[in-house]
């Protein structure tokens, strides 16, 4: 049989692994992408312009494209009256997706989608701008758990005062020879 140094010592280590793991659950963070203006556009053109609004600093813009032909796609941003092209590229007919494109600094984002021959063919195009926030979305359980090491901390270390007594009807440690 435990004697009760040892069960207090057996109480204390499980009360210091369960504030271990709600701390670890509480700054647990995660990345989420937060989007902003959405855009889409099905036309049949030689040139699709889109403003695609302001977006701040450390903002991204993001594009899916389908299209009938052979494009240039060009990403320009407008800050006051400095504009910078932040991408300029030729694409085949078909899908493609440009993905994180930075607009640095921010500015007013405008995206142009131009044929390379300059012949009528149909686009399809759904642009975003969007960026990144941290989440701290199992804050919650880290909670939990430390409620739970609370009371089993009234209830192994503390049974007998009255909170230690309420919390051990909550969790009747005395069962497991606490």
């Amino acid at each position: 049989m435990a004697t009760q140094a040892q069960r207090r010592s057996v109480g204390r280590s499980i009360i210091l692994m369960l504030i271990a793991s709600s701390l670890f659950l509480f700054v647990s963070p995660v990345q989420a992408e937060e989007t902003g203006p959405v855009y889409s556009a099905n036309v049949s053109a030689t040139q699709l312009n889109l403003d695609l609004r302001h977006a701040p600093p450390n903002y991204f813009a993001a594009a899916r494209f389908d299209v009938g032909g052979d494009v240039t796609v060009v990403i320009t941003v407008l800050l006051g009256t400095l504009a910078t092209e932040v991408l300029r590229s030729d694409f085949p007919a078909g899908s493609f997706e440009l993905s994180r494109v930075s607009v640095g600094t921010g500015g007013t984002v405008f995206m142009s989608a131009e044929s390379v021959g300059g012949s009528f063919i149909q686009m399809s195009v759904y642009a975003w701008i969007f960026h990144y926030i941290t989440t701290y979305p199992y804050s919650w359980a880290g909670l939990v758990v430390l409620v739970f090491a609370g009371l089993f901390a009234l209830a192994t270390q503390f049974p007998n005062t009255s909170f230690g007594k309420v919390a051990n009807k909550v969790l009747p440690v005395h069962k497991l020879g606490l």
